[in-house]
């Protein structure tokens, strides 16, 4: 149905349990794509990173439901993100061959390999 549902979870029952809770949605036309979203989650800053087939990650802020920042950098559309936590990087590769690392303090792009 075009939309990211977004859950809170809490733990019940001395923990074995898990009760997940409808927080909000994003909806898809937002994110200026209509086929195949890709997220990739950082639990420590609690930003949600997603991209679709416009070649741009979006950065949403979870707590407010806000888009951040829009970067930019492929040729071609996305087709995996991962969060590398520990070397502070956020990976991105694209149907351009490209993979490029952003800087997760400040979104910038720190290096592109071919």
């Amino acid at each position: 149905d075009n939309t990211i549902y977004l859950y809170e979870e809490e733990l019940t029952a001395g923990g074995i349990h898990r009760k997940y809770t409808l927080k909000d949605t994003i909806f898809q036309h937002v994110l200026q794509s209509k086929s195949q979203i890709k997220l990739a989650w950082d639990p420590v800053s609690h930003i949600l990173y997603s991209t679709g087939q416009n070649n741009k990650i979006y950065l949403w802020d979870i707590e407010t439901l806000k888009c951040k920042k829009i970067a930019d950098g492929h040729r071609d559309m996305i087709m995996h993100m991962l969060v590398i936590k520990e070397k502070n990087f956020l990976a991105s590769c694209s149907m351009d061959k490209s993979i490029i690392l952003w800087g997760l303090e400040n979104f910038t792009r720190k290096k592109t390999l071919l």
